[in-house]
């Protein structure tokens, strides 16, 4: 069954589709707004993934117990 196919697969794709929509309309008009150029609204959806794969990265370093702050070694969950 592929994406763009009917069942519950293709109901959670478009439904994604629709909430990056919106979040990429909403900045696109609060650039708007504020006088920023509009190009910056496209590289949101690119921030969140670096911002999501940082705190998966952050999260696994702490529960592995190997994350460390200024040489130090920090007390795992």
């Amino acid at each position: 069954m592929g994406l763009l196919s009917y069942g519950t697969t293709s109901c959670v794709f478009w439904l994604s589709a629709a909430c990056i929509l919106i979040s990429l309309i909403t900045w696109l008009i609060a650039c708007s707004r504020f006088h920023f150029p509009l190009y910056l609204a496209l590289f949101y959806p690119l921030s969140i993934l670096i911002m999501a794969m940082l705190a998966m990265s952050s999260l696994i370093l702490n529960i592995g117990r190997k994350a460390t702050w200024k040489g130090r070694a920090l007390p795992g969950v």
